[in-house]
């Protein structure tokens, strides 16, 4: 039996045989989670409405909006009194779930509104899961990367609000590991999916740029532009001009913190709680995406390990927007594929394992941590994972320059 320093120890020569732990572990969690989801959802109907007819959570919203483009009414979601009358039916009048996507998103719900409201959200938090994790093994080149993208606590965020971060790790963590791979274009098509939810992705044209991945910026523009022609041939123009009127209010959304400030990870809505200004608050969060950005132009122009610019762009994504939310950092399991990628050809010291342990238990309590008093822990974990990334591209440049 391994001692815990034999643990780390292997984690950090990049080995697998700390399988017997890790495997059981990540088993666990996952049935835990199942259990827990099992009697939240099934059993006594506390996140389901009455009869069982549909997930109360945000995936409410993404099972009505395509309930309603499937039956020809795809600009309901974006009409906020239409969408909240038929979300009455199954959590009463006075709170209702927005729907704050592009078209594009729509689009890739259709299939689910043929389905019961709890069938889908199953069929789309396992699809999302697979997904995420057929990513993470591929960035690793092993299996356990499934069950790195479905056991972390932040990936259970996703499934108690019945969220789509996993789906967009899935697209971003592929897009990497093409880029990764050298198959630039089919890296552009994964990048282009992934504008579903563009406020994640809003670092990754500068990472692009700053790499010389012109032939994947050019096929991400095309797959974003042709995402959204073939979702207005699909639902007309009607639903787009829904969707750009709707905007006014997303903003008033974040402004007037309506979306509970203790949920969200970032900087202004950190500064929002310990009673900042609008104005202020947004003045820091764009000091920080500023210095982000300039994290991911630099890593990215340099001669990095390209795992540890994976890395780099993942957490200042996050960083750089002042809407995530706690559930959002399961993209976080794309930078721990990539730093376990890393550790495969390269020795990490053993702070590194230690500290990106650190990173996945306060992502983890986020919302707590705002609760409570300390709304800077989404930010400080994601400053300290880019850390982590740079002292992986640091290292890598010390043992080029010593040999």
């Amino acid at each position: 039996m391994e001692t815990d320093g034999t643990m780390i120890e292997a984690l950090r020569q990049g080995r697998w045989a700390t399988r017997d732990r890790l495997v059981p572990a990540g088993v666990m969690a996952l049935a835990g989670y199942l259990v827990v989801l099992g009697y939240l959802y099934l059993y006594p109907g506390i996140l389901t409405a009455p009869g069982g007819t549909a997930v109360v959570n945000d995936f409410l919203s993404f099972w009505v909006a395509a309930r309603e483009a499937v039956g020809g009414a795809p600009a309901t979601p974006y009409r906020t009194e239409d969408f909240a009358a038929l979300q009455a039916v199954y959590i009463g009048a006075g709170h209702y779930f927005a729907f704050f996507y592009p078209p594009t998103f729509l689009l890739m719900l259709l299939p689910l509104g043929l389905l019961g409201g709890v069938a889908a959200y199953w069929v789309f938090q396992i699809t999302a899961a697979l997904a995420a994790g057929w990513a993470c093994s591929r960035i690793m080149r092993h299996w356990h990367g499934v069950l790195l993208a479905a056991a972390l606590p932040t990936s259970f965020n996703t499934y108690f609000y019945g969220q789509n971060s996993l789906l967009a790790a899935a697209f971003l963590g592929a897009g990497l590991v093409m880029l990764a791979e050298k198959r630039q274009i089919l890296a552009g098509v994964f990048i282009g999916l992934m504008t579903f939810k563009p406020q994640l992705g809003v670092l990754i044209p500068f990472a692009l740029v700053a790499g010389g991945y012109w032939r994947s910026f050019v096929s991400a523009a095309i797959t974003t532009v042709l995402l959204a022609a073939f979702s207005w041939f699909i639902f007309g123009t009607g639903t787009w001009e829904a969707f750009y009127a709707q905007t006014g209010f997303a903003q008033k959304t974040l402004n007037l913190g309506l979306v509970d400030l203790h949920k969200m990870i970032s900087v202004y809505a950190a500064a929002r709680q310990i009673g900042a200004s609008i104005e202020l608050a947004y003045g820091l969060q764009g000091l920080t995406a500023f210095a982000a950005l300039v994290s991911v132009w630099l890593s990215w122009r340099s001669r990095a390990p390209f795992a540890a610019k994976a890395i780099i762009l993942v957490a200042a994504g996050l960083l750089a927007t002042p809407f995530a939310l706690s559930y959002d950092l399961a993209l976080l399991a794309v930078a721990l594929a990539f730093l376990l990628r890393h550790g495969q050809s390269a020795s990490l010291p053993s702070w590194n394992a230690t500290l990106a342990l650190v990173v996945v238990l306060m992502a983890a309590g986020t919302r707590f941590a705002g609760e409570v008093g300390f709304p800077f822990l989404g930010p400080i974990l994601l400053m300290i994972t880019i850390w982590i990334g740079w002292r992986c591209a640091e290292g890598a440049t010390e043992k080029t320059a010593t040999v």
